[in-house]
């Protein structure tokens, strides 16, 4: 199959990057669009009870942002497709793959630490780490660097070299003019 090179269907994978992130590009997805990733994304268990206990351990996890995507979580209860009887992969994840996978990780992430990032890339049979300077959440959309290697690994397969440090293109906390 020959290699598609449309910029057009680039800016569209990471747009869906984004939407799947929930960033700012992707400000019209619903909240039911974000549950039916969310939903699926982790074995929640079928009873809302049991969110508390899932808060606290999440929480000890990751202060910041457990407790809230916990509770957050309570829909994926009664959510009308169970994780167990969908198909998805649930490993081995060790193997190596024909293609290495490409991780991104920010080095300030509220939601999802770093060291998170770093576990997944040793974790994983092949994978590539790219680091992100930022203290925000999701940094598709918010770096150009980043965004051009996302879109050359999904649509020409380029590997990006690992070890790379990348910057945001905004800074969070710009100096005012005087």
């Amino acid at each position: 199959m020959p290699r598609l090179r449309i910029p057009t269907l680039a800016l569209a994978l990471t747009g869906a990057l984004a939407l799947l992130a929930g960033t700012a590009q992707a400000a019209t997805a619903s909240p039911g669009d974000l549950l039916a990733v969310n939903c699926l994304d982790k074995p929640y268990p079928p009873a809302p009870q049991l969110f508390p206990l899932i808060a606290r351990a999440w929480e000890r996890e990751a202060p910041t942002f457990g407790r809230y995507q916990a509770f957050d979580a309570p829909p994926c209860a009664t959510w009308p497709a169970k994780t167990w009887e969908v198909e998805r992969y649930t490993g081995p994840w060790n193997r190596r793959t024909a293609h290495p996978l490409m991780v991104i990780g920010n080095t300030f992430d509220p939601a999802t630490q770093y060291r998170f990032a770093q576990s997944m890339q040793r974790e994983l049979g092949s994978a590539v780490l790219v680091t992100v300077d930022m203290i925000e959440h999701c940094a598709v959309g918010r770096s150009a660097a980043l965004n051009a290697l996302v879109t050359s690994y999904l649509v020409d397969q380029a590997v990006p070299a690992a070890g790379q440090l990348l910057t945001p293109d905004a800074d969070p906390f710009p100096v005012p003019a005087s």
